[in-house]
Formats: structure tokens, C-alpha cells, sequence
């Protein structure tokens, strides 16, 4: 069997990203940081317009601030997990007071991160995300 080290994981082109934040500072930060990193991304500026690229486009990855309007975070987050289970939903916010961890995580998040965000964090994160799903996406194809 394939140890977590040997996996093969998908080159970042392959792996796309869905943005959600509605303060236009952090969404270009986050843009600037996971460009850099050559992944393929889209943005949203809250929870319902998330809803639409979600409904165009699978995304691996699903970034989202909590208090946004319209659609928070959190609702995002139930919507993802009961419509796109497969796609890893990591959930930021300024206000870590308002949800704890073990909150965001209860309610089916893959990580949480507190913002102002850190690049070498948000990396780490992402590269977690991904590979926890390529060996997912392993397991199912060996159990089929």
C-alpha cells in the first residue's frame, strides 16, 4: 500500500479554489498569495454569489470568512458540505471569539485559520487539504 509520503499529488494547476470573503483588502491578499502559489482560483463576495460558482465549476477547495452578508460562512459551509461533500471547506475569521476550532470543525470544516492570514500557513493548509483528498480519492477508486 501507498504511505501518505508516495502519494502522488495533483499538479496545482489542477486544484481550484473557490475564494469567499466580502472585506476587498483580505480577498486580494488571499488572490496574491494563493497566485503565487499556481493555483487556480475564483472569488466571491459572499456566501450566495459562492453558491453560483459552485454550481458552474467543481472546486477542491473551498476558502471562506464568516461574517460576510447575504450568506455567512457558516451557512456556506452546511451548504457545501450537504451539496459538495468532496470539496474541503476552510473556514477564516477576524473574530476568532465569535467561533472556536473545535466550532468551525464540529460543523464539518476541513481547517480554520484567524486572519490577518499568513502565506506560509495558508500553504501548509492547502497542501494538507489536497493530499488528505488524493489519498480519499485512492481509497475509494481501491475499495471499488
Amino acid at each position: 500500500m501507498t504511505s501518505p509520503e508516495q502519494v502522488q499529488l495533483p499538479e496545482n494547476k489542477d486544484v481550484r479554489i473557490l475564494i469567499v470573503d466580502d472585506d476587498p483588502i483580505v480577498l486580494e491578499v488571499m488572490k496574491s498569495f494563493i497566485d503565487s502559489f499556481g493555483y487556480n482560483f475564483e472569488t466571491a463576495l459572499d456566501g450566495v454569489e459562492a453558491i453560483e460558482h459552485l454550481k458552474k465549476h467543481f472546486f477542491s477547495i473551498i476558502i471562506t470568512d464568516i461574517n460576510m452578508p447575504r450568506m455567512d460562512g457558516m451557512e456556506l459551509l452546511k451548504y457545501a458540505n450537504e451539496h459538495y461533500p468532496k470539496s474541503g471547506v476552510i473556514v477564516v475569521t477576524g473574530f476568532s471569539e465569535e467561533y472556536s476550532y473545535m466550532d468551525v470543525i464540529n460543523a464539518g470544516a476541513i481547517d480554520y485559520m484567524t486572519k490577518p492570514l499568513q502565506g506560509d500557513e495558508l500553504l501548509a493548509k492547502l497542501r494538507r487539504v489536497i493530499r488528505e483528498q488524493t489519498l480519499m480519492q485512492g481509497l475509494e477508486e481501491l475499495s471499488i
